[in-house]
């Protein structure tokens, strides 16, 4: 009768420690939203326990079409998370799951987008800029559109020559932006050598290289002319003068001379072509002064609608050089961001 008790406690208690002998998936994550561009990719996040996990191989699985890397990690620990990358050259909703050798999870989903479903709107500025020093800086503003149903995460960066300009609020990274709404990228741009000619700074989006372009003109005091960008492509001229300090006569000498035999003196420019230069100028400190309205008033949950269709014809007028008729719908575009900025309690 003994050995009877004895044998099927030995069946009991074997029973038991088979049941608790596993290993399971607790959850799936993903970082960011639900849907991602191609282009970008998708890292999920899997977090297991159990007792028998440790030396285990564990598996993300994915529907026809959805890329994995890598197809499993060995589990050195018996509770932790695990991470792999997903991606999608075709448009699509995907499924994926984890497995391991005795189970596999709930099968999670996840949307992969063109990569023109979001766009830089025209009203990012600024798209001029005058009078700079070296080590002066100015604000960029990227204005990103996402009019598609559900929220996308893409990844960005700036192309630039670090030689010439530092840009501060980081230059790489991802973000998300809400369905039907646009999101403010601001970055502080400062050019810290002169130099001749033009640079650029790019913005990419996603896989999509030089979605917003600035050009930067680095020009001498004395230069009698700077060039602008090719407005379409969204570009920004940043003119940045060095200030002459001669050191001696022989310094005015030179520049006297070179002035007479280019014959170009300060008093034979085209009046007209300066008033239309402070124009622009005009112009441009206010679509900036509207951006930074509608930021606020965004940051503070108000509708900027009105004010950003209205920007957006302002910065239309201003690309063709149309100075006068945008200073108009600037200044319309200003009141109606302020309203939205700081609207009246009712």
């Amino acid at each position: 009768m003994i050995n009877k008790f004895y044998f099927f406690g030995i069946l009991f208690l074997l029973f038991i420690s088979l049941g608790f002998a596993t290993c399971s998936v607790s959850s799936l994550t993903t970082s960011g939203a639900s849907a991602a561009q191609i282009g970008d990719s998708v890292v999920v996040s899997v977090t297991y326990s159990g007792t028998t996990c440790s030396g285990e191989q564990l598996y993300l699985d994915g529907s026809s079409g959805l890329s994995v890397d890598p197809s499993y990690r060995t589990l050195g620990s018996d509770s932790g998370s695990e991470s792999f990358t997903i991606s999608a050259s075709t448009e699509g909703t995907y499924t994926y799951s984890a497995r391991l050798s005795t189970t596999q999870s709930t099968p999670a989903s996840v949307s992969f987008v063109s990569p023109d479903v979001l766009t830089v709107l025209g009203s990012s500025s600024p798209s001029s800029v005058s009078g700079k020093t070296v080590g002066t800086s100015f604000t960029l503003s990227i204005i990103i559109s996402n009019p598609s149903a559900a929220d996308i995460t893409t990844t960005y960066s700036f192309t630039y020559d670090s030689s010439y300009f530092s840009i501060s609020g980081g230059t790489s990274g991802s973000l998300t932006v809400t369905a039907g709404d646009t999101t403010t990228l601001t970055r502080t741009v400062t050019a810290s050598t002169y130099y001749s000619g033009s640079k650029q700074v790019e913005f990419n989006l996603g896989s999509n290289d030089g979605t917003y372009t600035t050009t930067v003109t680095v020009s001498r005091a004395d230069d009698s002319s700077t060039s602008d960008g090719d407005s379409s492509t969204h570009t920004t001229t940043v003119v940045i003068e060095e200030i002459i300090t001669p050191e001696d006569d022989s310094v005015l000498e030179e520049i006297s001379e070179d002035t007479e035999e280019s014959d170009i003196s300060v008093g034979d420019q085209d009046e007209e072509a300066t008033e239309e230069s402070i124009l622009q100028v005009e112009v441009q400190n206010t679509i900036d002064e509207v951006s930074m309205s509608i930021s606020n008033a965004r940051v503070a949950g108000n509708d900027v609608s009105a004010a950003l269709a209205k920007l957006e014809e302002a910065q239309q007028l201003f690309d063709e050089g149309r100075y006068e008729e945008a200073r108009a719908l600037a200044a319309e575009a200003l009141d109606l961001a302020n309203n939205a900025a700081s609207p009246s309690s009712s």
